[in-house]
């Protein structure tokens, strides 16, 4: 990776952080952004249950509102825009519910990041859905729709299932009540 792609890259990644940031209320938390340039000191860096293949990790020390984001730049190299802030947001869903993997009520032996992962990846579809719905309603001047009211007793099948990521990126697809798979 050249200077010039290195400085282009953590710069695309800056603006979009700086607008999220902002977004969701972190800007009291102490936040760093780590920015490795070869994946040799970013694998260095990873604890063990982070993926090789992951393009960013978060590290939170949550009791003290601080928090260090980690960039894999030889693999967001690549990544266009709107893939660069789903990484955004992702890695700062971490920040906020970090605090919960101290509060467990099942006899794990070990917590399992599965979990989180899947409520960070909900959470940050959830937001860049809501930015990208009220963009658009600014630039057409529509009124806001809600969604329809769902009739419990209806009987009728509904989407109840969330894509959840394995840890290399790749989600299994949302199935609707009553579809089954063999």
């Amino acid at each position: 990776m050249t200077d010039a792609e290195f400085g282009q890259l953590k710069d695309r990644i800056d603006t979009i952080a700086d607008e999220w940031l902002k977004c969701l209320g972190l800007q009291w938390w102490k936040l760093s952004f780590h920015y490795h340039r070869d994946s040799v000191s970013y694998h260095e860096s990873c604890p063990e249950d982070i993926s090789l293949k992951s393009q960013a990790y978060t590290s939170v020390s949550w009791a003290y509102l601080d928090a260090t984001i980690h960039f894999n730049l030889p693999l967001c190299i690549d990544s266009s825009d709107v893939g660069l802030e789903e990484m955004v947001i992702h890695e700062c869903m971490h920040i906020l519910v970090h605090e919960m993997r101290s509060v467990t009520n099942c006899e794990c032996e070990q917590f399992d990041i599965r979990h989180e992962e899947r409520v960070c990846t909900t959470l940050q579809r959830a937001f860049a859905w809501t930015k990208e719905h009220f963009l658009h309603m600014a630039h057409t001047n529509e009124t806001p729709t809600l969604p329809e009211e769902i009739d419990p007793d209806a009987g009728e099948p509904h989407d109840i299932s969330c894509a959840v990521s394995d840890g290399t990126g790749s989600f299994d697809a949302p199935t609707t009540a009553g579809d089954s798979t063999s």
